[in-house]
């Protein structure tokens, strides 16, 4: 069962990952081509073919110990199947959020506006945080330390790339992002006491 599921998402990152490049290929036909930066060509040419890679051999021969940590059980597997459906609600919702803001590349593109409402009222990060949430699934579905710490890889890249995004948010929006960056967490929501 749980092997199913990993192939399921898979199949599921694959399509969102086709419906990412379409739009960025969309943007990129309005905007000047502008190079990806260092972190964003580890992430997308060298991590997530070898993360594609794993989880393909992983699907094909999980009675490895190679891959397993520990053994899965049912409430194991609906602890992860809990997590991937957080991380994909809430990539989904934090997509639809952003719109046309959202691009493949770290820039600003004219008429960026600073995106305030759903998952973003909360923290400034949210499709990042997904990204936690769906290595977390992958722990708890597969019970594998080498596809856990490949999907923490790819979220500790996208971290680093926020840090990123953010100088140029500053630069944008300047002391209306600073004030943001005051009242929300950058990946999980700032506790209010």
């Amino acid at each position: 069962m749980a092997k199913a599921i990993l192939i399921f998402i898979v199949l599921l990152q694959i399509c969102f990952s086709l419906r990412e490049y379409i739009n960025y290929s969309r943007k990129m036909t309005k905007a000047s081509k502008i190079k990806s930066s260092l972190v964003i060509k580890v992430k997308d040419y060298f991590l997530a073919p070898i993360i594609a890679i794993a989880y393909g051999a992983y699907c094909f021969n999980s009675e490895s110990p190679f891959w397993l940590l520990f053994n899965v059980s049912s409430k194991i597997i609906l602890v992860g199947m809990i997590f991937f459906i957080a991380h994909l609600v809430l990539k989904a919702v934090s997509h639809g959020f952003i719109g046309d803001n959202w691009s493949r590349l770290t820039t600003i593109y004219q008429g960026h506006v600073l995106i305030r409402e759903g998952p973003y009222r909360l923290v400034r990060h949210p499709i990042y945080l997904s990204y936690l949430l769906g290595a977390l699934s992958v722990l708890f579905l597969s019970g594998s330390i080498v596809l856990f710490v490949l999907s923490l890889l790819y979220f500790i890249l996208n971290a680093m790339r926020a840090n990123d995004e953010e100088k140029y948010l500053l630069l944008k929006f300047g002391s209306e992002y600073e004030k943001y960056t005051q009242e929300t967490g950058k990946f999980f929501p700032k506790l209010k006491f």
